[in-house]
């Protein structure tokens, strides 16, 4: 369901909408602290960029690639999640939190990505 059909569902005044959506789809599962750090950020949009600049796979296919799959993400369902880590040519690292990983599971997220950096630099992609 699109962000305006949301809206309209709700029928809530934009502001409040957002913050509905961000709390049930970006952050499900964090603390209170993390969550009102969450809410202060993501209630400023993101660059257009981000959605609409087209990027090819193929710039990344000579490089070694790894993916953090977020088993609980509600913004992206796993599948695109394994699409986009196939897309790139990926390895496939879980973890077992939502969309918001670096509040919800920062020491658990360091720890896989140093894992993936240390890989990368010995040549284990």
């Amino acid at each position: 369901m699109s962000l305006g059909q949301l809206l309209a569902a709700w029928s809530l005044p934009p502001r409040k909408a957002l913050a509905r959506w961000i709390l049930e789809t970006l952050g499900h599962d964090l603390d209170p602290e993390a969550t009102e750090q969450v809410l202060e950020a993501e209630m400023n949009p993101e660059p257009s960029g981000l959605f609409f600049d087209r990027v090819s796979p193929r710039a990344l296919s000579s490089l070694p690639c790894a993916y953090v799959k977020l088993l609980q993400d509600r913004a992206l369902p796993p599948a695109v999640h394994d699409r986009m880590a196939a897309r790139i040519g990926a390895r496939i690292v879980c973890l077992d939190c939502g969309h918001t990983a670096m509040r919800a599971r920062p020491v658990e997220l360091a720890s896989i990505l140093n894992e993936i950096a240390r890989s990368l630099a010995e040549g284990r992609a």
